[in-house]
């Protein structure tokens, strides 16, 4: 340790709030130095050398440092191996509990206490992401997490339906542009604990590929920081979900048990495990893989067991209920079963004579059925019961009918008085001539944008409709925040057409091609589908996040500087920067270094501009945009 922490220790060692029994208590310290506590400032301003390590003077004006401090309190120096309360690193509890007190399996990892934006826009450049501790920036985090503004609202209708006609509504389909964490926190004033289904095929965490702790959304993590990010999306996706909700996660084999982990702890509790469905997502192929070659991914599955149905029967299935009686109209058609069944588990009960109609005996002895004689009688007294006269010998064979309609013999009806049809209870192995695999889905999309590849690895829309299929509620409303080429709103489109549903999306992406690909797909499955619906387009009103993409998208040292004039003189940036220094030295640097330069002063906080600031005639922002807002979030 340096002289000079030494010294700033004995220093804070001399107040009681900020040590414990002669240590100086590094939580103590952090959180008053983050939180700009008056008193600590104070006390730091008082000492001539945290005054001149932690703040800048200008024109006499003591400026609190608190870029400086915040890496001061990161170092090793300052917190060697220290197990803080707020578990900064990897901590001995879990929301407030010990370990040793929990009865299932928890998952701990660097950052976990911190929440990680992810605000990339486009996938040629990964960005250096900001962990904002969820204990030591309170402040930083709430305003992050603040609803949006949304802007460039477009309506998209082949309808008879206006903007103010679907704001009206409870629910309607909708495209939102923007860092997906954001949006979901924003989405929570409207949608909290309305969301039926969410569907979110994430950026995959892949062992092979792990290099810096920084997020990118080329799938390329470090473990820790892809935990972080899916952890803070899937705990707002918990509050979003209704009572009766359901999640189904995409995801591959190296983060399916880490993941599986932490969705236990957010979910378990209301949104019990439902299953592992195993997608086969192509036919062949992977010769190039050093051991064996894997051809399929997972759909991990949380939710109220109580939103499942059973599958409707396909063409081939509905086939064999061919024949029909007096109970047509009650029971649907019918097929029928041999009633003799010698590989079931013996049982006295299941021997008795049969007497044919031409008076013949099929003897007890000889037969096993399927039911005892009680339940046979009241089958033949109910007309269930069909002898089929058996050419080759002459003899009989029993039948007994089995109903389209009926569930284990009997009519069933839901609590709204409704049917219960006959159906197949999902299967965790999904059959991928029912459902597609990748190439299915890149076709799909060739054909709705004119042979052009457009979109690597989609998920076919087969898929999305299998799952919403196994749904009961036919007016789901369906979120998917990684809403990539649009798949999920084309299956709910196209499963409302097939049954008659009115279920709606919400589809949520970030990345540049939101308007180019994820919208387009829907306006043309729309008028290529004669799909009847509406849609919003809408954009998060960008402030930062405008500079992050011109940046990441720069081609010369000029345009970067052209871009650092634009945002300079705003508070998008650092207030401690010294202009006229870093105009000297940048062209110095090459230009991935000034990229990385104009990024970390950037402050990444205000990518988008809040509601809360929607009136500040700073922003000018429209009488149209406010109003659109103040009726989507109810103000």
């Amino acid at each position: 340790m340096t002289d000079g922490v030494m010294d700033i220790f004995d220093f804070l060692k001399k107040h009681a709030e900020y040590s414990e029994n002669g240590i100086v208590s590094r939580d103590h310290v952090a959180k008053a130095g983050l939180t700009m506590n008056p008193n600590f400032l104070s006390l730091l301003l008082d000492n001539k050398r945290t005054r001149k390590l932690f703040f800048v003077e200008v024109n006499d004006i003591a400026i609190f440092d608190k870029i400086e401090f915040q890496r001061f309190i990161k170092s090793k120096e300052f917190l060697p191996n220290n197990y803080t309360k707020f578990q900064q690193n990897i901590g001995l509890t879990v929301e407030n509990n010990f370990l040793s007190d929990l009865n299932g399996v928890t998952l701990q990892w660097p950052y976990k206490d911190c929440v990680l934006e992810g605000g990339q826009m486009n996938d040629k450049e990964s960005r250096n992401e900001p962990f904002w501790n969820k204990y030591l920036n309170t402040e930083e985090i709430s305003k992050l997490l603040t609803r949006k503004v949304l802007h460039e609202n477009h309506l998209f209708s082949n309808e008879d339906k206006t903007m103010n006609d679907l704001l009206e509504l409870e629910k309607f389909n909708q495209i939102i542009k923007g860092n997906n964490l954001l949006a979901l926190h924003s989405l929570k004033r409207r949608y909290e604990n309305k969301i039926d289904v969410i569907y979110i095929d994430p950026p995959y965490y892949f062992k092979e590929k792990k290099g810096s702790d920084t997020f990118s959304y080329n799938s390329n993590f470090k473990l820790s920081s892809w935990l972080t990010f899916m952890r803070d999306r899937l705990e707002v996706s918990r509050k979003l979900l209704s009572d009766d909700g359901v999640i189904f996660i995409s995801t591959n084999e190296d983060g399916l048990y880490h993941l599986k982990i932490i969705a236990e702890e957010i979910f378990s509790e209301e949104y019990p495990y439902i299953a592992n469905f195993i997608w086969q997502k192509r036919a062949g192929g992977g010769n190039d893989s050093e051991a064996i070659s894997t051809n399929h991914e997972f759909i991990l599955t949380f939710g109220s067991a109580n939103a499942f149905q059973k599958l409707p029967f396909d063409e081939t299935q509905l086939k064999k209920y061919n024949l029909e009686d007096e109970k047509i109209d009650t029971h649907g058609p019918y097929t029928t079963k041999n009633l003799h069944d010698s590989s079931l588990q013996d049982s006295k009960g299941l021997h008795f004579d049969i007497e044919c109609p031409d008076g013949s005996i099929l003897r007890g002895d000889e037969h096993q059925w399927k039911c005892n004689e009680d339940t046979f009688n009241e089958r033949l007294n109910d007309n269930r019961i069909v002898f089929k006269r058996i050419q080759k010998n002459n003899s009989w064979s029993v039948h007994y009918k089995i109903y389209l309609w009926e569930n284990k013999g009997k009519l069933i009806y839901d609590k709204n008085g409704k049917l219960v049809k006959k159906g197949i209870v999902p299967n965790s192995f999904l059959d991928p001539k029912k459902v597609g695999r990748n190439g299915d889905a890149t076709k799909e999309l060739k054909k709705l944008f004119d042979g052009k590849p457009v979109f690597s690895y989609p998920k076919p829309t087969k898929l999305i409709v299998h799952l919403l299929q196994m749904i009961e509620n036919k007016n789901a409303l369906v979120l998917d925040y990684f809403a990539g080429s649009g798949t999920t709103g084309h299956a709910v489109l196209e499963l409302n057409q097939q049954d008659g549903g009115n279920r709606n999306f919400i589809l949520v992406e970030q990345m540049e091609y939101c308007k180019s690909l994820t919208q387009e797909r829907i306006v043309r499955c729309m008028s290529q589908n004669d799909y009847k619906s509406s849609f919003i387009y809408s954009e998060m009103l960008e402030r930062s996040a405008t500079y992050i993409l011109k940046i990441q998208n720069a081609q010369s040292t000029k345009d970067l500087m052209d871009i650092f004039d634009e945002f300079k003189d705003t508070n998008l940036v650092s207030p401690v920067i010294d202009y006229e220094e870093v105009a000297e030295q940048i062209h110095s640097l090459n230009i991935v270094e000034i990229k990385d330069f104009l990024l970390e002063i950037l402050n990444q906080n205000v990518a988008y501009l809040s509601a809360l600031d929607i009136e500040d005639e700073t922003f000018s922002i429209d009488s149209d945009v406010k109003s659109f807002n103040k009726k989507y979030y109810g103000e």
